[in-house]
């Protein structure tokens, strides 16, 4: 995968984790899964098949990959992390009706 493809999909607004996997690419910045998705979704991206190892996704923010992110996503069983200008973007975000499927609680990280 071309660190210019990973750059096309973020800059169009796929997270760290689509932008970096390659079934997203495959699939033309669409990976189809159903049974993937992010927190939004009540997931944590389980169909994930990128070169980030998963302790790793909480080093960056999710959003935009910034470095020492300092929020974190809650109550999923892998860490994500926010920077401070992506922390409310839960609020912004949904499925095609709109809404997020479970929401999502964001702390400040310890």
């Amino acid at each position: 995968m071309q660190l210019s493809a990973i750059e096309t999909a973020m800059a169009a607004g796929a997270p760290t984790t689509c932008a970096t996997c390659r079934r997203f690419h495959e699939g033309n910045m669409f990976c189809g899964r159903s049974t993937c998705g992010g927190p939004g979704a009540g997931r944590d991206f389980p169909d994930y098949d990128g070169p980030i190892p998963r302790e790793k996704f909480a080093e960056r923010c999710l959003v935009c990959g910034a470095a020492n992110p300092k929020f974190v996503i809650a109550g999923l069983a892998t860490s994500f992390r926010l920077c401070s200008k992506h922390k409310t973007v839960f609020k912004f975000v949904g499925n095609q009706e709109g809404s997020l499927v479970r929401s999502v609680t964001i702390i400040a990280a310890p």
